[in-house]
């Protein structure tokens, strides 16, 4: 299954971590999250924008490279946490309602 497909699938569950998983989106932004969910979902809905802006070529400076470029960089982003989801051993359980996750 390709890094796309797994995040698509944690975001459809509806899930958290029982612990904290920490990783680094960027080498210097630091992430610290239980809700893999919905930070799936971002990433997702981030590559989803910028492949779409990327076939219509953008505008301004906001180019069809711009968006490639952002499209990577979500993809990355996505990978960072699958392989710090993986690293921790943390195990997945259903996000409450109160979460809204």
């Amino acid at each position: 299954m390709t890094p796309l497909q797994q995040g698509q699938l944690l975001a459809s569950k509806n899930v958290v971590t029982d612990t904290d998983i920490t990783f680094y989106e960027t080498p210097l932004r630091h992430i610290r999250t239980r809700e893999v969910s919905k930070y799936a979902h971002q990433r997702i809905d981030s590559i989803r924008l910028a492949r779409s802006w990327a076939k219509k070529g953008g505008w301004g400076r906001f180019n069809r490279d711009y968006w490639v470029e952002s499209a990577k960089q979500s993809m990355a982003e996505l990978q960072a946490m699958l392989a710090a989801l993986d690293a921790s051993g943390a195990a997945l359980v259903a996000a409450s309602s109160k979460e809204g996750g």
